[in-house]
């Protein structure tokens, strides 16, 4: 971005001081304020892809939140009463990553002309379908009108506009892609390492892969499905690497943390993350059949025989454990409470994000089984509280993103655009996919993979990958 003000003018000069001075004096905090917004903007319009890259590094830190407790007699207090204000840090960066775009979009777009900052809402129609669903849903809400009305806004449009959009928009060239693609590789290095270190026990007994605490503080949680859902998307990601890489020791280096990553994910012991990878596993081979050796499908055929312990031990544990079978009890108890909501109102659902309140003034289900939890799947979880035309436009918001991709992909012509493209689908639907069977259906842990899987129609005939 080119400045076009003179710095060195007088009046700018005696101007900006004139205001630091007043702003000193009404209260120095102002001050503060003043310069850390001048800096922001220096940095948004000159460096947009600091904030892009802060957004996909920080998207898995759901468990680090930033907590405000409003009081009466605080300035929030006057309106609202009192109250709690909990952002996790993800969300933060989503804000700041969308106030980056929008005001590059408004600089240089709309101010200085330049096309190349022309804002794009891929999907945008569905977004529209699914609020719509969402309001038509409200009256069916009961005493939790309020609430959902606040669910719509935030995490539902929020999970567009702060995580999907940004990403795809800020991405403006191969280099940033590739970029991206470096970040999230640095992201699965850290699940790998939390996921060996948890399994061997060092610091608990249970020898389980899953995040673990830095400091004290569960930045990515502490569940192994939080774990086995950010490797399921980034998996690929390694892969990616690996076949676009010309040097044999990076591609050493991309191999091994695939392999790795493969390895933790098994060891999460979480049957979502094991049906993912093998419905991934399946698609990825049949699509890069072309593109992978003989000596490939020997050491699949290899590694199969080898993991054959670990699915004996899998197996046993889903059906003879205490744990699983509680799990599975669990699952089916709220998917029949969903269901029975979906039938009084089929069409347009009971009203978005009362689920788990509804749930919880349940004493068939907390007598039993204790604190209510949210609906553990997207089918759930939607169909119930915005119905049929709500889950209509879910999924027809991500089949529209992997449509987009499969067209893109049998228009490919060259062996690079269409592996990129083939594991570009397989983010998004192991993505998905997961959410199939678990609770971040709005959350950064979906979005941000989306828009990095859907980022590849942008640069997958691009020569400087």
């Amino acid at each position: 971005m080119k400045l076009n003000y003179n710095l060195k003018n007088p009046l700018l000069i005696i101007a900006t001081l004139t205001l630091a001075t007043v702003l000193f004096f009404i209260h120095p905090v102002l001050l503060l304020l003043a310069v850390l917004l001048v800096l922001f903007v220096g940095a948004a319009l000159l460096k947009p892809e600091w904030f892009l890259y802060a957004l996909l590094f920080f998207f898995p830190w759901i468990g680090w939140s930033w907590t405000y407790a409003i009081t009466p007699d605080s300035f929030l207090g006057q309106f609202v009463g009192r109250g709690v204000i909990e952002l996790p840090v993800a969300d933060i960066v989503g804000i700041l990553a969308l106030c980056v775009w929008g005001l590059n979009v408004l600089v240089k777009y709309f101010y200085q002309g330049d096309k190349t900052w022309k804002p794009q809402f891929p999907g945008w129609i569905f977004i529209v379908g699914l609020m719509i669903s969402g309001v038509l849903a409200l009256q069916n809400a009961d005493v939790w009108q309020l609430a959902s009305i606040k669910y719509l806004l935030r995490p539902i449009l929020f999970a567009y506009i702060a995580f999907f959009l940004p990403v795809y928009n800020l991405a403006r060239n191969p280099r940033t892609y590739r970029n991206i693609l470096y970040v999230a590789l640095a992201l699965s290095v850290i699940g790998l390492l939390m996921g060996a270190w948890s399994f061997l026990g060092v610091f608990e007994h249970i020898h389980r892969a899953h995040p673990i605490a830095i400091a004290g503080y569960p930045f990515w949680g502490l569940n192994q499905n939080l774990l086995g859902e950010l490797l399921i998307a980034l998996l690929p990601v390694a892969a990616l690497l690996f076949f676009l890489e010309k040097r044999g020791g990076r591609r050493a280096a991309y191999l091994s943390i695939f392999l790795g990553m493969i390895l933790i994910t098994l060891l999460t012991f979480s049957r979502t993350a094991w049906l993912a990878l093998f419905v991934m596993a399946i698609l990825g081979i049949y699509w890069l059949r072309k593109y992978l050796s003989k000596e490939f499908f020997a050491g699949v055929v290899i590694a199969g025989l080898l993991a054959l312990p670990l699915v004996a031990y899998m197996i046993n544990y889903s059906f003879n454990t205490y744990t699983a079978q509680s799990s599975n009890w669990g699952r089916w108890e709220m998917t029949q409470f969903a269901y029975f909501l979906w039938q009084e109102h089929p069409l347009i659902g009971n009203g978005a994000g009362t689920y788990f309140y509804r749930l919880g003034k349940t004493p068939m289900y907390t007598e039993n089984l204790g604190t209510p939890f949210d609906a553990h799947g997207l089918l759930q979880k939607i169909g119930s509280e915005q119905g049929l035309l709500g889950l209509a436009a879910y999924l027809g918001f991500f089949g529209y993103l992997a449509w987009r991709l499969w067209q893109a992909y049998r228009r490919a012509t060259t062996k690079n655009a269409r592996i990129i493209l083939a594991l570009s689908m397989l983010i998004l639907i192991g993505s998905v996919f997961y959410q199939g069977f678990n609770t971040n259906y709005f959350s950064a842990k979906l979005w941000v993979p989306a828009a990095i899987a859907f980022l590849a129609i942008k640069y997958y005939n691009s020569d400087d990958l």
